[in-house]
């Protein structure tokens, strides 16, 4: 979806990772071409789903996600 690109975007960016609040956050405030939803429990989902995919893991017990590989 055009949302989890997004977010795929954002976490390239941000090499340390980002925590949810923060990518619903910059989603919602700083990324003007998104027209996808965005609320904390839909991002969840995507990293969710980015995760299984191996796309993104989580990083520790930080609460942040990062691009896999």
């Amino acid at each position: 979806s055009h949302r989890r690109a997004g977010i795929v975007h954002l976490l390239k960016v941000q090499s340390d990772g980002m925590q949810i609040a923060q990518i619903v956050s910059t989603m919602t405030e700083s990324c003007s071409w998104n027209r996808a939803p965005v609320s904390k429990d839909i991002v969840k989902a995507d990293m969710e789903y980015l995760d299984a995919k191996g796309i993104a893991k989580r990083v520790g017990n930080s609460g942040k996600w990062r691009v896999s590989g």
